[in-house]
């Protein structure tokens, strides 16, 4: 989990409150200020990957149109740090779960399962 505050914050003090075991990605503040949040995501996307992790995201917004998925941080998130993780879990294979917080279209290059009550 990041460690932004908002719904990384929001979903942090849940999971704590639950005994819930969740690791907590935190900035390097050495880092120079625009590098900081995609490092951080890019961190733990690759340990998703490598344990066999699932990506839980909550976008606020919509897909900024140049953003492919990518083996590294991808071009094109335009400063959409939750789009640019989605965008590095696709392109790693993690799996990704969407949790919408507006409703507008899904870029091609993500495969959104409908649920079915039939």
């Amino acid at each position: 989990m990041g460690d932004a505050s908002g719904l990384d914050a929001l979903a942090w003090t849940v999971a704590q409150k639950n005994t819930v075991l969740i690791d907590l990605y935190q900035v390097h503040n050495q880092l120079p200020i625009r590098a900081r949040y995609a490092e951080r995501s890019t961190r733990m996307v690759k340990a998703l990957a490598a344990n066999g992790g699932i990506l839980h995201a909550w976008p606020n917004k919509a897909c900024p149109p140049n953003l492919c998925p990518s083996r590294r941080w991808p071009k094109g998130a335009n400063g959409s740090g939750t789009w640019g993780t989605i965008g590095l879990a696709v392109g790693l294979g993690v799996p990704v779960v969407l949790h919408p917080l507006v409703n507008s279209a899904w870029p091609r290059w993500l495969q959104v399962k409908q649920l079915t009550l039939i």
